[in-house]
């Protein structure tokens, strides 16, 4: 049959560059998972969760052994408009992402740049 010579619309609107779809705003859901964050050389796993972090707002994060200690301390996450705000367990924040087309750009406390992908 000729069915397969056209698109479907799930083809269309799927993001090019292959992470995830962030258009028509952000939402927690939208940020749930694994991220890579790098900076210079360095690439860390970064998980957002949905699961609320005790006595705060905020949502528990974590980067296992990442090699940026500042990353590794991030144990709570939030959505602040467009940006993406990550804290330490002394509830102090320690770095701060927006989102720049399908990615985040930001810094960490003390000014070291990173990128977050999804």
């Amino acid at each position: 049959g000729s069915s397969g010579s056209f698109v479907s619309l799930n083809d269309v609107n799927r993001p090019s560059a292959g992470g995830r779809n962030l258009a028509g705003g952000l939402t927690i859901e939208k940020l749930l998972g694994g991220w890579t964050v790098t900076s210079g050389a360095t690439t860390c796993r970064l998980n957002l969760t949905y699961t609320a972090k005790t006595d705060t707002n905020r949502y528990r994060a974590s980067a296992p052994g990442c090699q940026m200690p500042t990353l590794a301390a991030v144990s709570s996450w939030q959505l602040s408009g467009t940006q993406v705000q990550l804290f330490n367990d002394s509830n102090k924040m320690v770095g701060a992402l927006l989102l720049s087309g399908n990615r985040f750009i930001g810094t960490l406390s003390g000014g070291q740049a990173i990128s977050m992908v999804g």
